[in-house]
């Protein structure tokens, strides 16, 4: 945290932004409450920043980072005690975009972004940590569609490489065996925005898609029931509505669609309602 305020001093005269906080969601059951409903606490730390400045001439740079990181823990319905938490979120998303703006009608672009999480415990013996990686660069044009000081909304498409990293485990050991690199080559589609609604209301938006048409690895999925899965597109349209009640609570409704159909034949959909306290530094 302390490197992260120390690298915003250093950007003078930029457009900053970052905030911090907590987001709490709690629900509890005795044992005379009919239905089998158990109770749950769950807890999100999360972090958000933008940095954007002049890199030159006719040139602006953004720098986008979220992280978030949260457990939920269930009550056992019988003895009401507490089981050993569960993980609920886990992000860690930094996007780096170049745009070139000489007030042309679209600004060329050039973008790199990593995307990870803290951990993956999906094989419990052996927890990776920073897995799997991400890592899209893409080069296109970007339309600012709706800029002001309450509304901004914008939209790009370009040609992109995807570098999927994964640790590989070797299940009869019972140990990491290497790493394995998928790359593909598509388009992507990015539409962002931010609403100020009201004085204390904020909506923002992201709808991502990513088109592959090259894979590394598509020999080697030849003939089997998957093999043409990576080219169906995959879809992240995350939304949020920010409700101030204070300077430093605030509720939030955050809403995610998310389909790779690599991972999950069907959509992948989240939602929650939380109540937090937040620190907005910049």
């Amino acid at each position: 945290m302390l490197k992260i305020l120390m690298l915003f001093c250093l950007f003078n005269g930029w457009e900053k932004s970052l905030d911090t906080g907590l987001n709490l969601t709690q629900n509890y059951y005795n044992s005379a409450w009919t239905g089998g409903d158990i109770g749950s606490i769950t807890w999100t730390l999360f972090l958000n920043s933008d940095l954007k400045g002049p890199a030159g001439k006719n040139l602006i740079l953004l720098n986008s980072l979220k992280l978030a990181f949260g457990q939920t823990y269930f009550q056992n319905s019988e003895t009401e005690d507490w089981e050993v938490p569960q993980k609920s979120t886990d992000k860690i998303d930094d996007e780096i975009t170049l745009t070139y703006s000489p007030g042309w009608i679209v600004s060329p672009y050039i973008s790199n972004r990593f995307l990870s999480q803290f951990y993956d415990n999906s094989y419990p013996e052996i927890v990776r940590y920073i897995h799997p990686v991400d890592l899209t660069q893409t080069i296109g044009i970007l339309k600012f569609l709706i800029k002001n000081e309450r509304r901004n909304f914008d939209a790009r498409v370009g040609f992109g490489a995807k570098e999927h990293i994964e640790k590989t485990i070797d299940t009869l050991m019972n140990k990491l065996s290497g790493t394995k690199t998928t790359v593909y080559g598509g388009i992507e589609f990015l539409s962002t925005g931010k609403f100020k609604m009201a004085k204390n209301l904020l909506y923002e938006t992201k709808l991502r898609i990513f088109k592959a048409f090259l894979n590394s690895e598509s020999e080697n999925l030849k003939g089997t029931p998957y093999e043409n899965y990576w080219k169906e597109p995959d879809i992240d349209f995350e939304n949020t509505l920010s409700v101030s009640l204070s300077k430093y609570i605030q509720i939030s409704i955050y809403a995610q669609i998310f389909y790779d159909k690599e991972q999950e034949k069907r959509a992948q959909i989240k939602e929650n309602i939380s109540l937090g306290i937040i620190w907005r530094m910049f």
